[in-house]
């Protein structure tokens, strides 16, 4: 029998607070899977439409690329900033002040990542757009 969608999104989020306890234990390749198996289950076709699968997709995504980061694949992890940045911009979340924290967390962390590829000019306007969510 098929999950529903609250038992799917339940499994999500347990997937996701468990990559969370593993990324704060510096467990940076079980965390990432971890992460990796929430979002398959957020992108799937019966959690793709709900409007919090979104939100949690771009919060996963941060963690995601923090873990990548750690592990050395600093183009790997602008990849997902660049592609949550998007999802950020969409028109449905980018009018929600309540993500304004998490957006500010991950332009902060592409500016750590673009500072470390030398790209200082892109860095400064990612530490600009952090400082003015914060406004």
């Amino acid at each position: 029998m098929a999950e529903s969608p609250k038992q799917l999104m339940k499994r999500a989020v347990s997937l996701a607070e468990a990559g969370n306890k593993a990324l704060l234990m510096g467990q940076f390749t079980e965390a990432l899977s971890f992460f990796n198996r929430s979002a398959s289950l957020l992108r799937g076709p019966v959690l793709c439409r709900e409007p919090m699968s979104q939100v949690i997709l771009a919060m996963l995504a941060t963690n995601q690329g923090i873990c990548l980061h750690r592990l050395g694949h600093i183009h790997d992890a602008l990849a997902v900033y660049d592609q949550v940045l998007a999802l950020y911009r969409r028109p449905h979340l980018a009018s929600r002040r309540d993500l304004d924290a998490a957006r500010a967390r991950l332009v902060t962390n592409r500016g750590l990542l673009l500072s470390e590829l030398d790209r200082l000019d892109d860095a400064l306007a990612s530490y600009d757009e952090a400082q003015a969510l914060h406004r």
